[in-house]
């Protein structure tokens, strides 16, 4: 993770929340919810989002998404928290991303003693 970190920072600086993102999508499906988080945190909080703020939203977004797949007890306030982000966005893609969401919640069984 070290390598991927030093990697994206050399990377164009407009590319690298969107590489930050993906690191930490693969990081929650490879089983560390918590590097994943990390990254995700990085690349909502990115400088570059401070002139791109669909950016941050999107990472809000993915980070929800992926905080409900591994059932983790942040699920809800991660949710809550890309909502807020998104309030008064325009942004088209948040429709798709909240009904993802909600066919993932659905999707999983209500037990949540396992996080």
């Amino acid at each position: 993770t070290t390598l991927a970190k030093i990697v994206i920072e050399k990377s164009p600086q407009v590319i690298q929340p969107a590489l930050y993102a993906t690191t930490g999508l693969l990081a929650f499906r490879g089983g560390d919810p918590e590097m994943g988080r990390q990254l995700y945190e990085r690349a909502a909080s990115h400088s570059y989002t401070k002139r791109d703020r669909n950016v941050r939203i999107l990472a809000l977004w993915h980070l929800a998404l992926e905080e409900v797949r591994a059932r983790t007890d942040q699920a809800d306030a991660a949710a809550a928290r890309a909502e807020r982000a998104s309030k008064d966005s325009k942004l088209a893609e948040i429709v798709a991303l909240r009904k993802r969401l909600e066919l993932l919640k659905s999707e999983l069984p209500q037990d949540r003693e396992n996080r």
